[in-house]
């Protein structure tokens, strides 16, 4: 595996993986082999080094047995708005017209 440096994308994603890793009794052989990545993957994933791609995320999540959000997530984000984002109205085709190609959404207050 090549290190990548520290970069702005790689700051925001905080983990909590090792603390649940730690919590079901698994190590990181363990979680690696679960998983079909080496140990230094789990590793560098720990510490921050590297993030995984959403399908290894998904194969974390099923063998921590917790959802995704709960191992990931971005600091400094608003947690409800993410939860319950507002409303979107789709717009309607005006009666006797075809649908168009071009939408325009807006949010519902």
């Amino acid at each position: 595996m090549t290190r990548r440096k520290r970069g702005p994308a790689l700051q925001e994603v905080h983990n909590e993986l090792r603390r649940l890793r730690t919590e079901a009794g698994l190590t990181q052989e363990t979680v690696a082999h679960l998983v079909g990545v080496s140990r230094r993957t789990i590793g560098s994933i720990e510490r921050g080094e590297y993030v995984p791609s959403v399908t290894l995320a998904l194969r974390l999540q099923h063998v921590l047995g917790v959802p995704v959000d709960r191992i990931f997530r971005l600091p400094n984000v608003d947690d409800d708005r993410i939860s319950h984002p507002p409303a979107v109205r789709l717009p309607q085709a005006a009666p006797g017209k075809g649908t168009t190609t071009r939408r325009t959404y807006s949010t519902v207050d």
